[in-house]
């Protein structure tokens, strides 16, 4: 196993527990084994309670995930339904999201360039999934076919979607997106504007909670035309917390796409094949850092 996260909260605890499963060659823990390392970090909450809280959380995660979820309970443990391969879509973003409950997995010097390019390709799969419509990768940086210039990827947006261009009358710039990495829309077929469109933001860092604000409608009304009012998205690859934080990104940022809605949309088959061998490459790399975690190196 790895060592612990600093938080004690079942989230946290249950990607412990996932990783080390899926990123050592243990293929089984049992819940005695949990309870001895709960024990010896002397931990403030009660070992059997943090263990019931765990219990409740991977049912939740199994009932919503489905058959992508790659871990199962197994007696009185938990193991790994295969290897975390098998569960790309799923393990990419929960090594990506380490470092959340992680400082030494933290990203910088432009590491995040990487994980992050990945997980909006991986997003853009689930929007398209669940709206059943077209997406458009307009985050920085672009790729064909979408234009690297944020005005000519406007351009080619408004093309696409069969909108309006806006006024343009903001400030010109050539390499941001205005906090909108994917722009999904399902039209009619029958080539007339006013359709279901939503524009969403993705975020892996840490500041994830100041991005849920960056979408403003109103300034992209000014870049796009709409003929009907978009919804706004975010995609983040943790699982995201129930409760009043999940109300406040609702409320600020609009539909959340999490690790569990994602993984039950997309599973490794529909990942593009160079995609999929990117983010292998790239777990392959993580996983090196995340091994210098485990609990006999400390």
């Amino acid at each position: 196993m790895i060592t612990l996260p600093a938080s004690q909260d079942a989230v946290a605890l249950v990607d412990w527990l996932e990783v080390s499963l899926l990123a050592q060659n243990t293929s089984r823990i049992s819940d005695t084994a949990i309870i001895d390392v709960f024990s010896e970090a002397d931990l403030d909450e009660d070992p059997d309670a943090l263990l019931a809280s765990m219990h409740q959380t991977v049912r939740m995660r199994e009932n919503i995930v489905g058959a992508t979820y790659p871990v199962e309970r197994q007696g009185l443990g938990y193991s790994r339904r295969g290897d975390w391969k098998d569960y790309l879509p799923y393990s990419f973003m929960l090594f990506t999201s380490l470092n959340q409950s992680y400082t030494e997995l933290n990203y910088g010097g432009g590491t995040a360039n990487k994980p992050a390019e990945l997980f909006e390709v991986l997003a853009s799969k689930a929007v398209e999934r669940y709206l059943q419509c077209s997406v458009i990768r307009i985050g920085a940086p672009r790729r064909k076919p979408v234009p690297p210039s944020f005005p000519e990827a406007l351009t080619y947006t408004v093309e696409e979607l069969g909108e309006i261009v806006g006024q343009r009358d903001l400030e010109r710039h050539n390499s941001g997106d205005d906090g909108v990495d994917l722009i999904g829309w399902r039209p009619f077929g029958d080539a007339r504007a006013s359709q279901a469109i939503i524009l969403a933001q993705c975020a892996i860092g840490t500041d994830w909670r100041d991005k849920r604000d960056d979408i403003s409608l109103r300034m992209w009304q000014r870049h796009i035309d709409w003929h009907s009012t978009p919804l706004k998205g975010i995609a983040v690859p943790f699982h995201h917390q129930e409760g009043n934080s999940w109300r406040e990104t609702a409320t600020r940022a609009g539909i959340i796409f999490d690790r569990l809605r994602i993984a039950k949309l997309v599973d490794t088959a529909a990942l593009p094949a160079p995609t999929k061998k990117e983010m292998m490459h790239w777990c392959e790399k993580r996983l090196k850092k995340v091994a210098k975690l485990a609990i006999e190196q400390r």
